[in-house]
C-alpha cells in the first residue's frame, strides 16, 4: 500500500474470482499483496466491476473512487483508491477482515 503525491492510495491485490463468498482472505506474503475473493467470474471484466464495487462497499467510499491502474487481465492487480489515506484504507480493510474472521491480514 502505497500513498501517491496526489493524495490517493495504490493498493497492490491477488485476485480470486469464482469464489462462494466475496472477502479479504488475508495477506500473500510471497506476492506482497493482500488476498480477495470474488464471487464474479474473469469473464468479460466481471470480476474488475466487482473488484471495484467490493472495494468501494469495504472502504465507504464510491465507485468511482476506485480504478484498477494495472493488472485488467491478470489476477496480480493494482488499484487506486482516491478520497482516502493510507491509514484509512488499511483500517478499513482490517476491520473488513476482522468482521471476517480473518486474522491472517498484515499491515
Amino acid at each position: 500500500m502505497q500513498a501517491t503525491l496526489d493524495g490517493a492510495v495504490i493498493v497492490a491485490l491477488q485476485v480470486q474470482p469464482g469464489a462462494s463468498s466475496a472477502s479479504l482472505a488475508g495477506f500473500d506474503a510471497w506476492r506482497n499483496r493482500i488476498v480477495v475473493r470474488l464471487t464474479a467470474r474473469a469473464q468479460a471484466g466481471q470480476a474488475n466491476r466487482a473488484l471495484c464495487a467490493q472495494l468501494a462497499a469495504w472502504l465507504g467510499c464510491p465507485a468511482s473512487s476506485v480504478t484498477i491502474v494495472e493488472g485488467h487481465a491478470s489476477r496480480q492487480k493494482r488499484v487506486r483508491i482516491e478520497g482516502l489515506g493510507v491509514d484509512a484504507v488499511l483500517a478499513s480493510l482490517v476491520a473488513q477482515a476482522s468482521a471476517h474472521g480473518e486474522d491472517n491480514a498484515h499491515s
